[in-house]
């Protein structure tokens, strides 16, 4: 109730954002939980929970998946997906350059600071000079680009998922 109670709302008004927000990351059995007692996972969902209960319409995230066991990361991902889904501008920094290429709409690479590259994923996150810009190429990007060597007259729209490089390949 922090966020929306500095933003002049009534108790009644940030009690029900916070539960609704709590509800949207599916931690509203732990509102009266100590935050100390929750998980990693937990505490990044709540975090987002108190955000949300703003009600922004952009959210700035940094590395929001890091520290994360599996199920966590699933559950995360979900929930930024809804809210992407609800249309809200997501900003979000990751190392996890897999999953840049199959979800953002534009990537941003920086370097010391400094933005040196940026533009659609599968222009960016591919790209020959990947190495120098200081991450690896995406899993699907390396298949693909080493099928498309082999086979040059199949070049098509880089497949973003793995449902797409499956159906590139025609394998049911």
């Amino acid at each position: 109730m922090f966020g929306p109670m500095n933003l002049g709302l009534t108790v009644d008004e940030a009690r029900k954002r916070a539960m609704d927000a709590l509800t949207s990351v599916q931690m509203q059995d732990c509102a009266d939980s100590p935050t100390h007692f929750l998980s990693h996972g937990q505490k990044k969902r709540v975090a987002i929970a108190g955000i949300l209960a703003m009600d922004p319409d952009v959210m700035i995230m940094d590395e929001p998946t890091a520290g994360l066991d599996y199920p966590s990361m699933v559950r995360l991902r979900e929930t930024i997906n809804e809210l992407y889904g609800s249309g809200k501008t997501l900003l979000i920094a990751t190392h996890d350059i897999d999953w840049a290429w199959e979800w953002a709409d534009l990537v941003y690479v920086m370097a010391k600071g400094q933005i040196v590259a940026g533009g659609r994923p599968e222009d960016i996150l591919n790209c020959e000079e990947h190495s120098q810009l200081g991450f690896s190429r995406p899993i699907i990007g390396k298949i693909y680009s080493s099928l498309v060597k082999a086979s040059p007259d199949k070049r098509q729209e880089v497949p973003r998922n793995i449902d797409d490089l499956l159906t590139w390949l025609r394998i049911p």
